[in-house]
């Protein structure tokens, strides 16, 4: 269906190539013997490897390990900074993020210098629906800002009625309007410009920092229902990998720079 694609995608995936199951991974064998029921009066104790876990974990759960990896680089063209992202799907055997159609997730990159947040200048934004519907930005706003976003957007009209509207859950959608989850086994790069202040001298600290994050239903969904923590007391967004880059600048970094201060 538009909303649920993880079998077709694993077919496509290199744990299918391998002849890993879905089992394989969210029905790992337990480490210990012990009872296979519970409920039944005295049930039969089994091996561990004849005894699975039936919750289906996944990722979100830090059962698998985590589901990405994130990297950066950087190369000085002062007075711009530019950056580059790569985050690299771990989990083998399907599209990240992958299940229902609401899952999301995206890559946040900053910039600073001696703790001071960089100028975005150009480059891969995040999309609106990284933000919520109510105006202005709120802690947990994103959508404008350097990053890529991870998901499956679906428009459509509520209840088959008004304008069509993006996103929209499954039962509501009659179209798909872009997939940037990443595939099995891929990687998906980002590029982003900061400037540099005029002020910036020789010995100043560079730092680079991306974030990703997880998250179990689009933020206008969860915004608008109140949502703080879902079944199971799991949060409905989570961090699932960070990396932070530090540099001190050179005067050859900043050759540029003092050339333009100079001329003028």
């Amino acid at each position: 269906t538009q909303g649920q694609t993880t079998y077709s995608e694993w077919l496509a995936s290199p744990s299918a190539a391998a002849g890993i199951q879905c089992q394989g991974c969210h029905m790992p064998a337990a480490t210990t013997a012990g009872s296979i029921a519970a409920g039944i009066g005295v049930a039969p104790v089994r091996p561990g490897k004849q005894r699975h876990d039936h919750s289906f974990p996944g990722v979100y759960s830090n059962v698998l390990g985590r589901p990405v990896e994130v990297r950066l680089d950087f190369k000085m063209a002062a007075p711009h900074v530019i950056v580059t992202s790569e985050v690299e799907n771990l989990t083998g055997g399907h599209a990240w993020p992958t299940g229902v159609d609401v899952r999301n997730a995206f890559v946040h990159v900053e910039a600073f210098l001696n703790g001071h947040p960089l100028g975005f200048e150009s480059g891969d934004t995040l999309p609106a629906w990284t933000s919520d519907d109510v105006p202005g930005r709120d802690p947990g706003d994103y959508g404008g800002l350097p990053g890529r976003g991870y998901a499956k957007l679906l428009s459509g009209r509520i209840n088959g009625e008004g304008e069509r509207v993006a996103p929209v859950p499954f039962i509501d959608a009659d179209q798909v309007v872009a997939v940037t989850a990443i595939p099995a086994g891929a990687t998906d790069a980002g590029r982003y410009t900061f400037r540099l202040p005029e002020t910036a001298r020789s010995g100043d600290e560079l730092s680079l920092r991306a974030t990703v994050i997880y998250r179990r239903a689009w933020r206008a969904f969860a915004v608008t229902k109140g949502w703080t923590e879902l079944e199971m007391d799991e949060p409905w967004e989570r961090e699932v990998a960070e990396v932070t880059v530090s540099h001190a600048l050179s005067a050859q970094d900043l050759k540029q720079i003092f050339i333009d201060d100079f001329e003028r």
